[in-house]
């Protein structure tokens, strides 16, 4: 046999090894046209389910063992009502923190001025509002004000649905690496409730990426009734007995079967304080009303307990903003009680259009239509202004030499950038 025919047998068996033969190449163009194709279903699934669905446009969190759940970092979302919501790389809805020299600014040129830090939940965090509207901002700008100073800072920790005990955890696992100067715990009558308790989260390849996806939001909320199929196993037992815990408090937080819930509340704000008092920080716990706490339902007030524990040896003080907002509200509630309107059919989810469009756009309404348990821009207006008036009152300053001495609370000038009022 020539070298020819021997080559030409050698190429011939290469290219067959290498090749498969027809049939094998036959199938890869078969599943790489399968693939395409199931990747283009998926594209356009997702594309769908986010833009006509409405899914997909809330910030994605992920279970934690810690902290019960969380806020997935580094997110840019447009959620359904048109608010921006932007995550840091930290997993709260603020700007970019950075580390490092104690004396300078966590937001980057300048020094270190005074540093606020803000624990709360949906209120605080700013649901439906946009982030230069939201009271921890709001609280900013007055400060600054005030103290005549751009070297105020005011971290905004809140994450929605969150209380008093995910708010210790937050302290200790990141509040407290930024050493600020005063804590603020926002809280209301849902503050006491157990936290919802789950294991560490399933680890798998793209994992960030897929909660993220309006496809995977689809499948949790409207195939899985919430549960978040891919990321955990749920502490069943001990999540259902808190789930229930939750219900029943939601119906009447200060009833005494609820008693040890508070207690138990209490004595992590108790070690809280002291712990930021020993760093040099003051703590004030804020008592943010709900609509049904300006009418008077329930009869009891968190802030009631709040200051009595205070008085008690509790290393914080208590700032009750129910007063402002009843006074706030007065004048809408006249004009109910003088058009025989029931407060509760004006703010309800299935409220009267005809009602709400009579009212829409009424400055001294604080909160929102058809969602009464979170503020308008007017409402984190006012109590971010008047938070800021009563720590200038409690004597927060800057406390560098050469400051210049702060206003005192009361009337002042109205600073820049207020975000209009009335309601979406």
């Amino acid at each position: 046999m020539s070298a020819a025919v021997l080559y030409a047998g050698g190429v011939g068996e290469r290219s067959q090894a290498s090749g498969g033969g027809p049939a094998r190449r036959t199938a890869l163009r078969r599943a790489r046209v399968v693939a395409l194709v199931v990747a283009l279903g998926l594209v356009a699934l997702e594309l769908g389910l986010y833009h006509l669905g409405g899914y997909g446009r809330n910030p994605a969190t992920t279970t934690d063992g810690e902290l019960g759940y969380r806020t997935l970092p580094r997110q840019r979302v447009r959620t359904n009502d048109g608010t921006l919501v932007v995550i840091n790389d930290d997993g709260y809805r603020d700007r970019a923190w950075r580390r490092g020299d104690p004396d300078e600014s966590v937001t980057g040129g300048g020094r270190r001025g005074l540093r606020v830090a803000v624990l709360g939940d949906s209120v605080s965090y700013g649901w439906r509002v946009d982030v230069e509207a939201t009271w921890p901002r709001r609280l900013e700008d007055h400060l600054r004000h005030r103290l005549r100073s751009p070297d105020v800072v005011v971290m905004n920790f809140a994450q929605p649905g969150y209380v008093f005990e995910q708010y210790a955890r937050v302290w200790e696992r990141d509040v407290r690496a930024f050493e600020p100067d005063v804590v603020l715990l926002a809280v209301n009558g849902h503050s006491a409730q157990p936290m919802q308790s789950f294991a560490e989260p399933r680890d798998f390849p793209l994992r960030a990426f897929v909660l993220k996806t309006a496809t995977y939001d689809y499948l949790r909320r409207g195939v899985f009734g919430e549960r978040d199929f891919l990321q955990v196993d749920r502490l069943d037992e001990a999540f259902e007995r808190g789930r229930e815990t939750r219900a029943a408090m939601r119906g009447d937080p200060y009833a005494p079967a609820f008693d040890a819930s508070w207690a138990a509340a209490r004595a992590r704000c108790d070690a809280l304080a002291a712990d930021a008092s020993a760093r040099g920080a003051r703590v004030f716990v804020v008592c943010v009303p709900q609509l049904g706490d300006v009418l008077g339902e329930p009869a009891e007030w968190c802030a009631e307990r709040w200051s009595a524990w205070a008085a008690e040896g509790g290393d914080y003080a208590v700032l009750d903003a129910l007063p402002v907002f009843r006074e706030a509200l007065a004048p809408t509630l006249d004009a109910l009680a003088a058009a025989k309107i029931d407060p509760r059919v004006l703010w309800s989810r299935r409220a009267d259009p005809a009602v709400v469009a009579r009212f829409r756009g009424d400055p001294a309404n604080p909160y929102l239509y058809r969602d009464p348990e979170h503020l308008n821009p007017s409402g984190h207006e006012r109590l971010g202004a008047w938070a800021a008036a009563r720590l200038i009152d409690a004597g927060v300053a800057l406390g560098a030499p050469g400051d210049r001495e702060p206003e005192k609370a009361g009337p002042a000038a109205t600073p820049p950038g207020l975000p209009p009022s009335g309601d979406r």
